[in-house]
């Protein structure tokens, strides 16, 4: 009998520590997370008990306007947005977990919540930090109703949208959650949720994710919002104080790429090539600099006695074409004179005519230059004209081609023998404008045998770049382009070696070298 009573008694103590941080819970977002246990390790804890500082300040600058939101602050007249970078292990997805299970729980106002992600492998692990987190906390748990894609509770309910997945521009969401937006291929579901914000004033927006690369829409956007008012930015400057001991972090940082490790655990954000390990926009705007100094402009006519090679990289539907003319001048620096560019859709392809009708114009005004054409899709055109202009073929699917564009652009990049004129070839792609430099930095290495080659990412295109290299090497030809630099990721030559262009093909990366009669170091 008294064992039975004892343990009523704990039921009964067990049932009143259950009301009291329900009570403290809808008083405010600190009451919940005094009182909830969250899944921390070596065993589940108090959430009060093993938080750091820095996770106390988002009781501030997130939870008040998230209050607001609820009907727990009129009052707040302050920014409702937030943006967090942070690296990982720093309470991201399960940060988020927290908060909207709070809302689901305590709002005082039917709250709908929209929780974004990249993919629904990223949302589910959202659902499931949701979820267990509940588990620990059966006051908690009695009030919302998990399911994949939707989850429901007296205060509102969530629903969850993927990135790489079809949205609509129908959403009225009152809260707006994001995790990890910079694993987002596509910004189509961001544009969709912030242009939809306006149909819910007072609306509050949150974004929790880790550094991405310098370039990126990402990185546009944090760069936007920190100037604006309606948000508060905050960005870890490093490794935080946390629970990740610095033993664990080094093990994870010997198991990833240098640029993968300064983004996710460094928060830092990083040029695209310290990840694709082809050119940083610091080498590539090289090309800007020594266009600026020589005073370079578009130009429609040639120099008299100049020789001349224009490129064309057709593109009828998906892809873009690119054409340009290029010369080399007296100073031996690779000039770009002209680009153009022209996107073509499934329903309006680029006309062969509008091909045509340039070619017809850069013959007659750059002294009959060499023009390059990639044959596939275009061997009419090359068939067209080779008989009467000094039209050649580029074997655009040749490795040995593809591997000499790459080194070409690089070597002449980075030793300050390639420019161009200011801006050349802009495009409108949505609302942004994607310029050659923006091009150029988004390109990955794919090593392909002995050999190398440049390549684009998914959603982003080389139509510019590839007409500027097949133009390279065929004015290049023989002629020496300086010391050959490699890529950051690829072995490195010392910086005395030299790279000849020769027919001959041998080696991978400039390797295979032997000296010539000057002690440089040519191919074999």
């Amino acid at each position: 009998m008294s064992a039975a009573m004892t343990r009523l008694e704990l039921e009964e103590k067990l049932k009143q520590a259950y009301t009291i941080a329900e009570l403290a819970s809808a008083r405010s977002i600190k009451g919940y997370l005094d009182s909830v246990i969250i899944d921390s390790r070596p065993e589940p804890r108090r959430f009060a008990h093993v938080a750091r500082p820095w996770q106390w300040k988002r009781t501030t600058y997130m939870m008040e306007p998230i209050e607001a939101l609820c009907g727990l602050r009129p009052e707040f007249k302050g920014p409702r947005n937030t943006w967090e970078t942070l690296p990982r292990g720093h309470d991201k997805t399960t940060g988020l977990a927290r908060i909207c299970n709070w809302v689901l729980a305590f709002s005082r106002k039917p709250i709908e919540i929209v929780a974004a992600a990249a993919d629904f492998d990223q949302a589910a692990l959202l659902v499931e930090s949701m979820a267990a987190e509940a588990r620990l906390n059966p006051w908690l748990a009695k009030r919302i109703v998990y399911g994949a894609k939707r989850i429901k509770g007296p205060g509102g309910i969530l629903k969850i949208l993927t990135a790489d997945s079809a949205t609509s521009f129908g959403l009225r969401a009152d809260l707006v959650v994001c995790d990890e937006v910079t694993h987002w291929k596509k910004r189509d579901l961001w544009d969709t949720l912030w242009s939809g914000r306006q149909k819910r004033p007072g609306s509050v927006f949150v974004v929790i994710t880790n550094a991405g690369t310098l370039g990126s829409w990402q990185h546009e956007i944090v760069e936007q919002v920190k100037t604006d008012d309606s948000w508060t930015v905050y960005e870890a400057n490093g490794q935080l104080d946390s629970w990740m001991d610095a033993e664990a972090i080094q093990r994870d940082r010997a198991l990833l790429p240098n640029g993968v490790a300064r983004r996710v655990l460094d928060n830092v954000w990083i040029d695209p090539a310290e990840e694709s390990g082809y050119l940083t926009r610091a080498e590539i705007n090289l090309g800007t600099q020594l266009g600026a100094t020589k005073n370079l402009v578009y130009t429609t006519s040639g120099l008299h006695g100049m020789e001349y090679v224009a490129a064309i990289d057709y593109g009828a539907r998906r892809d873009r074409t690119s054409m340009c003319v290029m010369h080399r001048d007296l100073d031996g620096v690779y000039v770009l004179d002209r680009m153009d560019i022209i996107q073509g859709t499934p329903l309006a392809p680029v006309p062969i005519a509008t091909v045509d009708s340039w070619i017809e114009n850069v013959a007659s005004n750059f002294n009959n230059p060499t023009i390059i054409i990639d044959p596939w899709q275009m061997e009419a055109t090359v068939q067209k004209y080779e008989h009467r202009l000094r039209c050649t073929r580029f074997d655009g699917r040749s490795g040995k081609s593809n591997y000499e564009m790459a080194e070409l652009l690089r070597s002449l990049l980075v030793n300050n023998q390639l420019a161009w004129y200011s801006d050349p070839a802009p495009l409108q792609v949505g609302k942004r404008k994607e310029t050659l430099v923006d091009e150029m930095a988004g390109l990955i290495i794919k090593t392909t045998g002995s050999s190398y080659r440049f390549d684009h990412t998914n959603g982003l295109h080389d139509d510019r770049t590839v007409s500027m290299g097949m133009a390279l090497v065929t004015l290049a030809g023989q002629q020496q382009v300086g010391p050959w630099v490699a890529p950051g990721s690829l072995l490195k030559p010392a910086p005395t070696d030299y790279c000849l262009r020769t027919p001959k093909f041998n080696g991978m990366f400039g390797l295979g070298l032997k000296p010539d009669s000057a002690g440089r170091n040519i191919f074999g």
